[in-house]
């Protein structure tokens, strides 16, 4: 099972997310894929879902937002100096 088919079945089996749908996915092969999804929390909050895998290499965002953004979290390069990194909000 794909990644973005578990997290669709964790989504539709969620008693938190009201909808969801794939806004984008690129199949490659096995190893190769990329998806955006968008759930639905609330009239007033979505929750967005970014997952890009090639090869091995792993990059993720998650955003909860209602008109604006409220809170993101990713694994983007672009503060080193965090205990964290690259994992950050």
């Amino acid at each position: 099972m794909q990644p973005y088919e578990r997290l669709l079945m964790l989504l539709d089996e969620s008693p938190v997310i009201k909808e969801h749908r794939a806004v984008e996915l690129k199949l490659v092969d096995q190893e190769t894929f990329s998806f955006k999804i968008r759930a639905k929390i609330t009239d007033e909050f979505s929750l967005q879902i970014r997952y890009l895998q090639d090869e091995g290499f792993i990059r993720y965002s998650y955003q909860l937002f209602s008109t604006r953004a409220i809170l993101r979290w990713d694994n983007a390069e672009h503060f080193p100096e965090i205990p964290s990194f690259p994992h950050h909000s």
